[in-house]
């Protein structure tokens, strides 16, 4: 009987496609092509992804750079001004502080179309300079494909050595030609090649490979540094050793733009309220940017801090960053995180010396009668 009742709907299913077999063939397409597009869309997605991941990669771990402000535009109704420029002296004094948890590199630019030549073949006036210290490698992620890195003594001397990319090493030197200790020219200069880069590929859409590096001593001979802002860059793990490095900067350079530019970059590496509440406190003591420092309180809410902790934050925003509607916020939020007889004291204390909301002032306090009136049920049950 089952057998009979499946062979009937069968039958009748295939007479109603035969009936409409037009119908039925732009149905069958349609959804062919439904899950092509997304099938396609899918792929196109993860791919891009795994492209953006690479390029970021490529920039090195943990690293993050500061260079001069360049962009115009308005900024809380400000216009911003273009930034004065990094210095050599400012470069190296900023490395020199650093502390052992912080390594830093950097760098200058002397052109970014130049011609690198060996004999009669020339490269094409495409060809970035850019002099280093011997830790850009290493802090940018590039790597060694022959040859060697600038030491600290070739980094500081004025002695004539290039580390040149794949893309200027495939033009000038044939596939069974060593370059390594052999001579080009970087404009009408002579430099000997100590290394060749591992070949990186495209970046956002510039290529990395047709880079030429030299010391930076050799690039202020032959190019001139005056005018030019050097970028550096630093690759960190812990966001105490950014918050060493800026106060060092404020109390040896005086120069609290640039020690805010790397309390600005601490905050990534800050994950716990306290590291938080510390790195605000820092940028209002060592910059007195109450824009920079309120930005950080705001964001501590993020780290889940109890109502004592958020008590704590409101507090310093009133006193401090005079935002008066920001601490209220903060005391509403810790008003909702009480837990304890404590914390609720503590909380009721904050908004009755800060709010100007009368039916909010009020409301505390018949809170604070009630758990004064059944204290032991309170102390027995919540606390």
């Amino acid at each position: 009987m089952k057998n009979t009742l499946l062979r009937e709907m069968i039958f009748i299913a295939l007479r109603s496609i035969r009936s409409n077999l037009l119908r039925t063939a732009l149905t069958i397409a349609v959804i062919g092509l439904g899950i092509t597009a997304l099938i396609s869309m899918t792929t196109a997605t993860s791919s891009l992804e795994a492209n953006v991941e690479k390029q970021f990669s490529s920039l090195g771990t943990n690293v993050f750079s500061i260079s001069r402000k360049s962009e115009g535009g308005l900024s809380r109704g400000r216009r911003i001004e273009l930034g004065a420029p990094i210095s050599y002296r400012e470069a190296r004094k900023f490395a020199e502080l650093a502390p052992n948890g912080v390594q830093v590199s950097y760098s200058v630019f002397g052109s970014r179309q130049a011609t690198v030549g060996r004999g009669s073949e020339q490269t094409n006036p495409n060809i970035a300079i850019l002099g280093i210290d011997a830790n850009y490698l290493s802090v940018s992620g590039y790597e060694i494909d022959k040859g060697r890195n600038f030491n600290a003594i070739d980094a500081n001397s004025a002695h004539h050595l290039a580390l040149i990319g794949a893309d200027i090493a495939d033009d000038l030197f044939e596939s069974w030609e060593d370059p390594i200790g052999e001579e080009i020219t970087i404009g009408s200069q002579p430099y000997s090649i100590a290394g060749v880069l591992a070949a990186k590929g495209l970046a956002f859409g510039m290529s990395q490979d047709n880079q030429c590096y030299i010391p930076i001593p050799c690039l202020r001979q032959q190019f001139s540094d005056e005018g030019r802002s050097y970028a550096l860059s630093c690759q960190v793990e812990k966001a105490e050793d950014l918050m060493a490095l800026a106060k060092s900067l404020v109390e040896s350079l005086a120069d609290k733009a640039l020690a805010l530019d790397v309390y600005q970059n601490a905050e990534s590496k800050c994950t716990t309220f306290e590291q938080m509440a510390k790195l605000a406190k820092a940028i209002l003591a060592d910059t007195g940017d109450t824009a920079a420092a309120g930005a950080v309180y705001k964001k501590i809410v993020a780290t889940k801090p109890n109502a004592k902790q958020l008590v704590e934050v409101a507090e310093a925003v009133a006193a401090d960053i005079q935002d008066k509607p920001g601490a209220m916020e903060l005391l509403k939020q810790a008003e909702l995180a009480v837990k304890s007889n404590d914390e609720f004291n503590k909380t009721a204390a904050a908004i009755l010396k800060l709010a100007d909301d009368p039916r909010w002032t009020e409301a505390i306090q018949d809170q604070q009668t009630k758990r004064e009136a059944h204290k032991a049920l309170y102390d027995e049950f919540i606390s």
